[in-house]
């Protein structure tokens, strides 16, 4: 059984099989429904067929014969289960609620999508594993020192706040870097994620021999690694400035985050005239803000550094010239 199969339309689009094998006529035909409006609506990616030619089956285990057909599906690999019910007693990671409306379940299958083809391009932003942990992850943490995340497909890792760390599930001397941890992550949905807190033991335990990063650099990196962006709840400046530069150091940056920590170092500007001034698109200026916001670099509102046009808190000394250097040269 293949996963997708080509668009009749369009010989490069990927389909993705799916059946809805509810016993239930009402429930089946406002599911079908709910994947006809989201090919309409979003992208036309899903292709409905039988139970024994899909790639993704719906199911329920209330239904006869349901809890022998989540056994099968347990031994056919390119089958992926999901259990529509009241409530998700097995191990399956996909799960419709009964009672959800067709935007809910079509959040679920456009995160199912992004399993399947490689692309979070469909997915609301906040919906996103990035999207997810720079909203719920950064406020759990602030009050939790130990923190373990748990994704779906076996996928997790482990917080320490204190000491300002995130811990993946690679070796401590794997080759994946940062960046390429974060496009790992990208595809994975967040649906059946998990948040926990754990104690000091637990986390030694789990998180000894395993490869960590720098937390705020994670964060940034999930920021940039968005396809859109809007800004983030919790940003109330009419103006930004920054107190200090990014660790450009560790993370992946181009010239376009050079060009803008310059500018926020120096000045304190609204978005328009951050745009107008450095030319650089609206989606890379929100993103920009976003990451400052979360790792903590951006003057506070209220502060009355933000009418100031000298830089805040930078050491060594060279970094007091570098901005205005940078600078000479866009404006």
């Amino acid at each position: 059984m293949s996963n997708t199969n080509n668009n009749n339309g369009n010989p490069n689009k990927k389909m993705i099989t799916i059946s809805v094998r509810l016993f239930d006529e009402i429930q089946r035909k406002r599911t079908e429904q709910a994947i006809k409006m989201f090919n309409k609506i979003k992208s036309n990616i899903w292709e409905l067929r039988s139970a024994a030619e899909a790639s993704v089956v719906i199911f329920s285990l209330e239904d006869p014969g349901g809890e022998h057909f989540l056994k099968s599906c347990r031994k056919n690999k390119e089958l992926t289960p999901v259990v529509f019910g009241t409530m998700n007693d097995s191990d399956c990671p996909w799960f419709i609620d009964q009672s959800a409306d067709s935007s809910a379940c079509m959040k679920i299958l456009s995160q199912i999508a992004s399993t399947f083809i490689q692309d979070n391009s469909f997915i609301d932003p906040e919906e996103s594993v990035a999207g997810y942990c720079m909203d719920k992850i950064k406020r759990h943490v602030e009050n939790n020192e130990y923190i373990r995340v748990d994704l779906h497909n076996n996928h997790y890792f482990y917080i320490n706040r204190k000491r300002n760390q995130v811990y993946f599930d690679q070796p401590l001397h794997s080759a994946l870097t940062l960046n390429d941890y974060v496009k790992k992550l990208q595809p994975l949905s967040l649906y059946n994620t998990r948040i926990k807190s754990i104690t000091k033991s637990e986390f030694s335990k789990a998180s000894t021999n395993k490869r960590n990063h720098n937390f705020n650099c994670f964060l940034w990196e999930l920021v940039f690694a968005q396809n859109s962006m809007s800004l983030l709840d919790g940003i109330n400046h009419s103006r930004f400035k920054l107190k200090k530069w990014p660790l450009l150091t560790q993370v992946k940056h181009d010239y376009n985050i050079v060009i803008l920590s310059a500018f926020l170092i120096r000045f304190s500007s609204d978005i328009t005239t951050i745009i107008e001034k450095t030319k650089i698109s609206k989606t890379e200026v929100l993103k920009f803000i976003n990451a400052a916001f979360l790792t903590d670099i951006l003057v506070e509102p209220n502060s009355e550094l933000i009418g100031s046009r000298h830089p805040v808190n930078l050491s060594p000394k060279v970094n007091r010239s570098l901005a205005p250097r940078i600078l000479k040269r866009i404006l």
